[in-house]
């Protein structure tokens, strides 16, 4: 393995720094949004303060935080702009998949740094078995970050020459993960949406690319990561749950505050929304609710955290209730987006933060991470009928 200098980057310091860089960072939101990804003075601010190596692993010279920082910096990040936080934050968790890999591989691919990884893991693609490795045709839906990656991820179903889906020892059909250098992907130009418009969350594919047996994890939902740091004791599942709860936990905290700014101001009429009993009343439940949320997802991540520390693993519990967390922070949101819009009349109408904030929250609602299906299956554990069952992103499965 190379020899590089661990991060000395602390949580605290790269709140710090996001604080510092809040100015510079919201003078380009306008231009990121128009171009519909972040433009390269965005790239330069984040990649100088360590933002993009901030979960890269210590032994590659990223920060290694723990997911509870993770939670801590990434709010941040995402209250100063949630598209900013959202990209960020995408190297950090793809790049935890690497750790599937073995160590001579990803020494390899981080000789030059650690990689930034982007894509999705829906299983879209198809990998036919070939001498060495697969090869991989499919098509995959917002791959966020892919326009600034170097590494491609995605999810394929294994099949054989004729097509037909290999299947486990247990009668499933059998998915690999695989990463592909991202000069070997199609970038697909469909950025259409009505908000994060400046994450650039493009569709990609690969036709017939080699993609050889060391590039490839399996069973990545449900066996142990690899690395020195804390990765393997939270697992990918997790880290993929984790990293869906920060974004919405700033940019919720974002929404609220331009709320009441809007609402303090006198309007034309010399009013103020703030002076409307009807109105406050709404944002008093609205303020209850995303605090709320909030502390729910903090006790969730703090007693993870705990465990973690002590070098435990984190339970189904932990993740049931970081599923929760982060499910209700979404709906909260969504609600409260709804406020806004609602009370800001044509004011929320017109381009602007409060107008943005709103288009960013609905969106990331539209994730299958903050679907409604989960909270059936939390539904699950906390009435004490989860026995044998594991988390797999947003469901629960039989263990193995």
């Amino acid at each position: 393995m190379s020899v590089v200098t661990p991060s000395t980057s602390t949580a605290d310091e790269l709140i710090a720094r996001i604080n510092d860089l809040a100015p510079a960072i919201e003078a380009e939101s306008d231009e990121n949004e128009r171009i519909g990804r972040l433009n390269e003075r965005t790239v330069e601010l984040l990649r100088g303060a360590g933002l993009w190596e901030a979960m890269a692993p210590a032994e590659y010279g990223g920060a290694d935080l723990c997911a509870y920082d993770v939670l801590r910096v990434f709010e941040a990040l995402s209250y100063v702009d949630a598209s900013v936080g959202w990209v960020s934050m995408i190297p950090g968790v793809q790049g935890k998949g690497l750790l599937f890999l073995d160590t001579e591989t990803r020494d390899r691919l981080a000789r030059d740094g650690y990689p930034f990884v982007a894509g999705q893991g829906s299983p879209n693609g198809k990998a036919v078995l070939t001498e060495g490795g697969y090869r991989v045709t499919g098509r995959w839906s917002y791959g966020s970050g892919i326009l600034h990656a170097g590494l491609a991820v995605g999810l394929a179903i294994v099949v054989d020459g004729s097509g037909s889906p290999v299947l486990t020892a247990q009668g499933q059909p059998d998915f690999i993960m695989f990463y592909t250098p991202i000069e070997n992907v199609t970038i697909e130009k469909n950025w259409d949406v009505i908000g994060m418009r400046a994450t650039g969350s493009v569709d990609y594919s690969l036709s017939d690319v080699f993609v050889s047996e060391e590039m490839v994890g399996r069973d990545a939902f449900t066996v142990t990561l690899g690395g020195q740091g804390q990765a393997k004791l939270l697992g990918f599942t997790g880290w993929v749950m984790s990293v869906h709860c920060v974004v919405p936990t700033g940019a919720g905290r974002r929404l609220l505050d331009e709320l009441v700014a809007y609402a303090r101001k006198p309007r034309g009429n010399g009013t103020r929304l703030a002076d409307d009993p009807r109105f406050m009343t709404a944002l008093g439940k609205a303020e209850g609710a995303y605090r709320s949320a909030r502390a729910y997802m903090y006790e969730a991540f703090g007693e993870a955290q705990e465990r973690m520390d002590r070098g435990e693993f984190a339970t189904r519990r932990d993740l049931t209730n970081m599923r929760a967390a982060s499910v209700l922070m979404h709906d909260v949101n969504i609600a409260n987006g709804e406020l806004a819009m609602r009370e800001s009349g044509g004011t929320g109408l017109r381009a602007g933060r409060l107008q943005r904030c709103y288009r960013d929250v609905v969106a990331m609602g539209q994730h299958l991470q903050a679907s409604t299906w989960t909270w059936g299956q939390v539904a699950k554990e906390y009435i004490d009928e989860a026995d044998g069952m594991v988390w797999a992103l947003n469901t629960l499965i039989p263990g193995a």
